[in-house]
């Protein structure tokens, strides 16, 4: 993967509106969003692309298109330029590190084992949310840089120090976990609800843990932005998704020290793709199912980009993106460079066909990475797929058929969208 030349693409539909020298020039680009969409849905329903269903419009689909592409534009708006957000001699110097402590031949060996969460450590507390009872459960992160030049203003963040994470659990002895990963900008317990936890934990009968991924929630900063990764600077990301994985293998830990009789893994997004992480790395998981994920972040981060900039434009902003060292750097934390450690049949994934955020191309590397398993294909786009009666089924129905749950009246298999 090293070595890359960046060349922006131009995807079906899509053609660079206009460079975006400036600030005002980027906002500007909130004037395309409606052509844009337009532009994407009418190249989408023409042919199917690589792997991905045609998209079908309906009032519901081309609204969440449109929704989408205001959401990822707005995103790119008030982001900057790529130049700004990274440093670049930071991570060839962390990539020379990483080398020569062997880990980009080995990412594996990156990712130490945790150990589980002590008694002592630990804290419980019951709250409400309206009529929702849960628990917060507190204990320190105890994550640590690997390498000896440690970024002293990450590891100093006494919020992001301490792990959270909301749980729902039935008090009559052992039941199976889930562990589920929310998306970016969240963290809160509110995820209990709009990501169907809560349905769940109380149609299954399981126990639902949320693990809140660092820099979100509680462990965010008043000030900070809602938004801190994935960044384009791959030194970012590198701690972000190394924590990301010690924090969920804990918070994994510490429901089998609750009795779990089975341990299944569900994430959303940017949970999606730590998901896919963890289940390269971790032993012993009963089921992972990962809904709309990233899975090459260099790549996704040159596609956006590349919507609204002109060729030469965007091969000027981008050409960081592919660099060696951000190359190297980035297969540390790259689900693709892990092979899963679940069974085929024990892996799910589900994406939709609009989706302008995550992109549904995405899905399908991950897709194809993971040996094809089963896959549902939503006429959706990323922020309302999460919601929609066709996910949650499929979601219940995959911890049914993998046996995580002895749940005595399992749904259908919906089949796969063609």
């Amino acid at each position: 993967m090293s070595g890359v030349t960046v060349r922006p693409v131009a995807w079906a539909g899509e053609t660079p509106v206009a460079a975006a020298p400036s600030p005002a020039a980027r906002w500007l680009q909130l004037a395309f969003v409606i052509p844009r969409a337009i532009a994407f849905m009418l190249g989408a329903g023409r042919r199917p692309r690589d792997g991905v269903p045609r998209f079908r419009p309906s009032p519901p689909s081309v609204a969440s298109v449109v929704l989408d592409d205001l959401v990822a534009t707005f995103q790119y708006v008030t982001a900057g330029s790529v130049e700004g957000r990274l440093d670049a001699e930071s991570l060839e110097q962390t990539a020379a590190a990483l080398r020569a402590e062997g880990y980009i031949a080995e990412p594996v060996a990156f990712h130490r084992a945790p150990p589980p969460p002590r008694f002592a450590e630990t804290t419980v507390k019951i709250r409400r949310l309206a009529r929702l009872v849960y628990e917060h459960v507190t204990f320190p992160s105890g994550y640590e840089w690997a390498l000896d030049d440690p970024d002293a203003e990450w590891l100093a963040d006494s919020r992001n120090t301490q792990a959270h994470a909301y749980v729902l659990r039935h008090d009559d002895g052992p039941r199976p976990w889930v562990i589920s990963i929310h998306p970016t900008g969240v963290g809160s317990p509110m995820d209990l609800h709009w990501m169907g936890s809560v349905a769940l934990h109380r149609e299954l009968g399981i126990n639902v843990m949320h693990p809140v991924l660092p820099k979100h929630g509680p462990r965010r900063r008043p000030g900070q932005p809602r938004i801190s990764f994935p960044s384009p600077d791959g030194v970012v990301n590198l701690q972000a998704f190394s924590q990301s994985v010690w924090d969920v293998r804990r918070a994994i830990a510490w429901a089998r020290l609750q009795g779990a009789t089975a341990v299944a893994l569900h994430g959303l997004s940017l949970g999606g793709y730590t998901a896919a992480l963890v289940a390269g790395i971790e032993d012993d998981l009963d089921c992972v199912v990962v809904g709309l994920p990233p899975s090459d972040l260099p790549t996704l981060m040159i596609r956006h980009a590349s919507r609204y900039l002109t060729p030469e434009a965007a091969a000027d902003e981008l050409a960081p993106l592919g660099s060696v060292a951000a190359r190297q750097v980035n297969r540390l934390i790259s689900p693709l460079e892990f092979a899963p450690r679940v069974s085929r049949d024990r892996r799910y994934v589900y994406a939709a066909v609009g989706d302008r955020v995550a992109t549904p191309e995405q899905a399908v590397g991950l897709w194809r990475h993971w040996n094809e398993p089963e896959i549902l294909w939503l006429q959706s786009a990323h922020l309302p797929a999460p919601m929609l009666g066709e996910t949650r089924r499929f979601i219940r129905d995959a911890l049914v058929t993998s046996g995580v749950t002895t749940f005595d009246a399992p749904l259908a298999l919906r089949p796969a969208a063609g």
